[in-house]
């Protein structure tokens, strides 16, 4: 007996069969890669937080290093415009004990100088000769506008010892000016 087989025999088809088992296989690729970025990200995440807290003091330090340099700036410049804009009173108290006569009877009794009422002096001094020098002297510096003698009091009538009190006005520009060409 013979068969007679009417039906074409076809091959069986594979390509669908490898492409699906190509699709699970990259599938299975891009998981276990993701997977394995996201496990590796986790793993950096964690060693970044770890740095971080130890980094943490250094970096307070650096931050309280940079407000005290900041502070520090500042109160240099502070300190360069107040340096700019006081009296120079060192200064203004050699310039008028260089004017002052050279005697015994010589005492400064009172040396005051304010921004307000500006120079106020109080001096022994031997004769009247003497107080009319000290007073030309104050009034032929530069920085002095103006010398008012208020008192002039003999204290001692055999040595004629005089106590003079005078009050002298200062231009703050022009003292400013003397001592910074000095």
């Amino acid at each position: 007996m013979i068969e007679i087989n009417f039906f074409e025999k076809r091959k069986k088809n594979y390509s669908l069969l490898i492409l699906a088992c190509t699709f699970l296989m990259g599938m299975v690729l891009i998981g276990a890669y993701l997977l394995f970025m996201s496990q590796h990200l986790t793993n950096q995440y964690q060693e970044n937080l770890r740095q971080i807290d130890e980094q943490q003091p250094l970096v307070s330090e650096l931050e309280q290093i940079q407000y005290f340099s900041k502070q520090v700036n500042q109160l240099s410049n502070e300190l360069e415009m107040l340096k700019d804009q006081q009296y120079p009173t060192v200064f203004l108290y050699e310039t008028i004990r260089d004017l002052l006569p050279e005697s015994e009877a010589l005492y400064i009794h009172n040396y005051d100088f304010s921004l307000d009422e500006g120079l106020q002096l109080s001096v022994q001094l031997d004769d009247l000769e003497g107080v009319a020098k000290l007073d030309r002297a104050i009034l032929n510096l530069p920085f002095i506008t103006s010398v008012e003698l208020i008192e002039v009091e003999l204290i001692d009538q055999v040595e004629q010892h005089y106590v003079i009190n005078l009050q002298a006005d200062i231009d703050r520009e022009q003292i400013s000016e003397v001592t910074s060409d000095d």
